[in-house]
């Protein structure tokens, strides 16, 4: 560091024989105390620039009032800021300061040196922020990179690509919404280990949605129409059950809810009508449980439907060795191909809960079906879920004169294991039993009307129990990624809507905010049923009412639930 001191003194001449009043004043100089000062603040040693690198300057001096500040930066270039910044080509610089007050100057200067002949890596993304399945394209720009090959990372899911060409593309597909960090690295070829990294940069991915579609399938307006179970497909379409109390139709669309096409109206005309309980995916296709009704019975049904959504198997379930009626609301996979049926049975012999077991690759009964509390008549089956050591079966049954919601277990020959249940629910209709993590399952359904789930372990011991004022239930769903998200009906402002609501699997609590949807054209609309998306989002499914009939609907959102 070089200092300069400057002090000029000033020689005063007295004049003689003046007024003899007068006196000479000589002024008085203080010495300068000025000290110049800098720092970089981006490490120079660590710069490596294909053109030129920006090079920060922090002024240290001494903090004096009226200041002034001159930059030398050795090419030329100059500035007056406190704290300036400034491009520096590779090579050796030489940065002077100086600052100045009146005619007191200090100065300070360095030099640094700019690393050149690396490699220096980087790309740009376009799209940064795009939708689902679109294609992200990553351009090269990196600079003096002869000889080395480049590492890209998607960000997602482990995926990565290796090239050689600095002029060539790279492209990646992400099928999930997300924000992901893109990743590239330039690698000498020679196996030297000289490398260089680019900036990393974000792309937001967003599930793509739609604000519902509305379309009916029956040329009769006059007939009920809803969606029981719907699924996205591999196309990125959907496969959807739908009942008009009349028939069964298995639908297809496409991957924005337009497009329906029946594949088959399956459960009629044979039947005076046919009502769908359930609908689920099992393997190799998808399971539909219900009754249907004759001139002389009603009766529980099944049916198997293919993966390519076509009818693969179909059976009349009804024991018509009893007489009476039977009526089927669920079922569950027991193995490969077979399945176990559950229901309720009024037969003039035998009543009571209804179990028929289904031969390996068809829907034909193991005889004889099972009847359990045959001496209770509105003892019912409404949900049965395999397990490990059996079957997990909700229900009603008489509990001290009153009929009530139940849970219990049973063996895998169909015989009771263990006690019964209550809990004190004559009006809670278990839906299905949904297998949670932790050996957990909950119960879902309505009871009087009002969503409510509750939450137990294999042998009925209480986790917790919520009811969700102001919501009906249609479906729950248990994500891969552990969230509980419930689709159904609220009334707002009077008005009901298909709703989304996220709640917490470990306590029961609300996640805010719940979303409603209310499809344009309708007054009217609730969601039966829901399903995840390839994307990351959800689809769910229901019915509305506008114009004076009832209109299927299919609603996509993201994956909070949201529709932009």
């Amino acid at each position: 560091m070089k200092k300069y001191f400057l002090l000029l003194i000033t020689g005063l001449f007295a004049a003689l024989n003046l007024l003899t009043h007068n006196s000479c004043h000589l002024p008085v100089v203080e010495a300068c105390d000025l000290e110049a000062d800098f720092s970089i603040t981006n490490d120079p040693a660590s710069l490596s620039c294909p053109d030129s690198c920006e090079v920060f300057f922090r002024n240290d001096s001494k903090k004096v009032a009226g200041l002034s500040y001159s930059w030398n930066f050795g090419d030329g270039a100059s500035s007056t800021l406190e704290s300036p910044s400034h491009r520096f080509p590779p090579g050796e610089h030489f940065v002077e300061l100086t600052v100045t007050l009146g005619d007191c100057v200090d100065k300070f200067d360095t030099s640094f040196t700019i690393l050149d002949g690396g490699p220096f890596a980087s790309f740009i993304v376009e799209p940064h922020k795009g939708f689902a399945s679109d294609t992200v394209v990553l351009t090269n720009t990196s600079q003096r990179v002869d000889g080395y090959n480049f590492h890209w990372e998607s960000g997602y899911n482990n995926e990565t690509r290796t090239t050689a060409d600095p002029n060539a593309t790279v492209t990646f597909i992400y099928p999930v919404a997300g924000t992901y960090t893109v990743k590239m690295t330039a690698i000498a070829s020679d196996g030297s280990g000289s490398s260089s990294t680019a900036a990393p940069v974000e792309v937001v991915v967003k599930v793509k949605t739609f604000k519902g579609v509305k379309f009916t399938v029956d040329s009769d307006d006059g007939n009920f129409e809803s969606i029981f179970g719907i699924d996205q497909i591999a196309s990125g379409g959907y496969f959807v059950v739908i009942n008009n109390i009349k028939s069964c139709f298995l639908v297809t669309t496409d991957e924005a809810g337009n497009n329906a096409v029946p594949t088959e109206a399956n459960l009629g005309p044979a039947y005076l009508s046919t009502t769908v309980s359930n609908f689920k995916k099992v393997s190799n296709g998808y399971l539909v449980t219900g009754r249907t009704s004759t001139s002389s019975y009603t009766g529980m049904y099944g049916l198997k439907v293919s993966n390519f959504f076509t009818v693969a198997k179909n059976k009349d379930l009804h024991d018509n060795t009893a007489g009476g009626n039977d009526f089927g609301y669920n079922a569950t996979e027991t193995g490969d191909e077979k399945y176990l049926f559950c229901g309720q049975a009024q037969h003039t012999a035998k009543q009571g809960m209804y179990f028929v077991k289904t031969q390996p690759g068809s829907l034909d009964p193991i005889l004889p079906n099972t009847y359990l509390f045959t001496d209770e008549p509105d003892a019912l089956a409404t949900a049965v879920l395999n397990d490990s050591a059996g079957f997990l079966v909700a229900g009603k049954k008489m509990n001290s004169g009153t009929l009530e919601a139940c849970f219990f277990h049973l063996t895998d020959n169909l015989t009771l294991s263990g006690q019964v249940s209550f809990w004190g629910a004559p009006d809670f209709e278990i839906k299905e039993i949904l297998p949670l993590d932790n050996d957990r399952y909950a119960l879902v359904g309505n009871d009087n009307g009002v969503a409510r789930i509750r939450v137990v372990k294999p042998d009925g011991t209480f986790i917790w129990d919520e009811d969700f004022q102001g919501w009906s239930l249609g479906q729950v769903l248990y994500t891969s990624d552990k969230r509980m998200i419930m689709a159904g009906g609220v009334v707002i402002n009077g008005i009901g809507k298909a709703g989304w609501l996220e709640i917490n699997p470990q306590s029961g609590s609300k996640i805010e905010p719940f979303q409603t949807h209310l499809p344009a054209g309708l007054s009217f609309a609730t969601a039966t049923c829901i399903a995840s998306t390839k994307d990351g989002g959800f689809v769910l499914g229901g019915y509305g009412e506008g114009g004076s009939k009832t209109w299927n609907i299919i609603i996509k959102t993201d994956q909070n639930g949201k529709i932009e």
